[in-house]
C-alpha cells in the first residue's frame, strides 16, 4: 500500500532485526507548509497495533 504523496512521505520497515516477531516500524514526513515540517516515529507491537515513540515540529529559520 503507498502512503506517500506531494506532501506526506511514509517509510516502513520490510524486516527487523532482534525485535518481536511480525513488529515493524514507520517513519512519518508531512509538509505542513513551505517552511514547516512534522516527524513521527510508530513502532507496530503484533496484537497492540501502532505505539509512537517520538515526534517532532521542524521549522526553516
Amino acid at each position: 500500500m503507498i502512503l506517500s504523496n506531494d506532501s506526506l512521505l511514509v517509510f516502513e520497515t520490510e524486516l527487523i532485526e532482534n525485535f518481536v516477531s511480525g513488529g515493524s516500524a514507520r517513519w512519518t514526513i508531512k509538509k505542513t507548509s513551505t517552511d514547516k515540517l512534522e516527524t513521527t516515529f510508530d513502532v507496530y507491537f503484533p496484537n497492540k497495533g501502532y505505539t509512537c515513540f517520538g515526534e517532532n515540529n521542524l521549522e526553516k529559520e
